[in-house]
């Protein structure tokens, strides 16, 4: 790709911008109303490198020299990012965001933003509308437009950065990845979702229920996951059971000391677990139920899978699963001894 050209052919897609000069990227980056300045000495080298996936819209940016930018965010997306490592804290509207704070941006906000040279740093475009759709109008109108910092949860510290960070490579590395709708809608999965932790701190209208009254909603909850074929986010976990985010982390926390993306994690792997028992040798692939279920990392959900089932995606595939000969609910009902 000649340097400077971008050219977006599909609707997912990963590439690379390389340029040379600040104004040359001024030129490229038409996403934002946003002029750079180089501020430090020397040839300037500018990498951006990203990924789109459904609506979304994220990329990891280095730049060589110490950079100051001025401007507006992109019409029509809300833009939330950070730096990759605490030694390349970004100072955003005058003040450094550290690995536990996310940077925040509505659609056509006035911003200041000074990168340190040798910097890389992450940024994901959400639309407005599909950030209403999944969090709800109060927050997407009301809340998030007066912040220019969001502070992570503290029981988890800041994942999507660093998720967005192993994405990128991902993609960048395979962009045949990107075809499958099912990968994509995972990967969208777990964006949502890491949002969705940040955004529980706002979510407080109802979270002051009695303990009974939360053991109710929790019970609703996991009644609900039952009956779930597929997937679904954090958020649309809340909304379907009639619960706000907030009231639903305390009622899990209180019950069960994990939080709902946790449920729902250990949920879809108990679920990816159960298919690749049942599945025949040859006629499934491991990738295929990975992605399923909502896991658009393979190595890492290998990796987490082994842990939680003690053995590989792989070996379960293999196990040829017969019913046992003996239940006991043959010995209740017919008197015999299992032995």
């Amino acid at each position: 790709m000649p340097d400077g050209d971008i050219v977006m052919t599909a609707p997912n897609t990963a590439g690379l911008i390389d340029t040379h000069d600040v104004v040359e990227h001024n030129e490229v980056d038409d996403l934002w109303d946003v002029i750079l300045r180089q501020m430090t000495p020397g040839p300037f080298h500018g990498r951006v490198e990203f990924v789109q996936i459904n609506d979304l819209i994220f990329y990891r940016e280095h730049w060589n020299q110490r950079v100051l930018a001025t401007g507006a965010t992109p019409a029509g997306y809300f833009v939330f990012g950070g730096a990759v490592s605490s030694e390349n804290s970004v100072d955003w509207c005058g003040s450094q965001v550290n690995p536990e704070q996310l940077a925040i941006g509505a659609p056509c906000s006035e911003m200041e933003i000074i990168f340190p040279d040798e910097s890389n740093h992450i940024a994901l475009l959400v639309p407005h509308q599909l950030l209403q759709h999944y969090f709800g109008e109060e927050l997407v109108t009301d809340t998030l437009p007066n912040r220019h910092h969001l502070a992570c949860n503290p029981h988890y510290g800041c994942n999507l950065v660093p998720r967005l960070d192993r994405m990128i490579t991902r993609y960048l590395a395979n962009p045949a990845l990107l075809a499958d709708a099912r990968e994509c809608k995972a990967a969208e999965m777990e964006i949502i979702n890491d949002l969705a932790e940040t955004f529980a701190e706002f979510d407080t209208k109802d979270h002051h229920k009695t303990p009974g009254q939360r053991r109710k909603k929790l019970q609703q909850a996991i009644a609900f996951s039952q009956s779930l074929q597929a997937p679904i986010t954090v958020p649309e976990f809340a909304n379907a059971t009639n619960v706000n985010q907030r009231t639903l982390e305390h009622a899990f926390r209180e019950s069960l000391d994990i939080t709902p993306r946790q449920y729902m994690h250990l949920h879809r792997m108990n679920n990816a677990h159960h298919q690749l028992l049942k599945s025949e040798v040859g006629t499934t692939r491991i990738t295929d139920v990975a992605a399923h279920w909502g896991f658009s990392e393979l190595g890492r959900f290998a990796v987490e899978y082994k842990c939680l089932f003690g053995e590989s995606p792989s070996v379960t595939l293999n196990h040829s699963f017969t019913s046992p000969a003996k239940r006991l609910s043959n010995a209740l009902i017919n008197g015999v001894r299992l032995d």
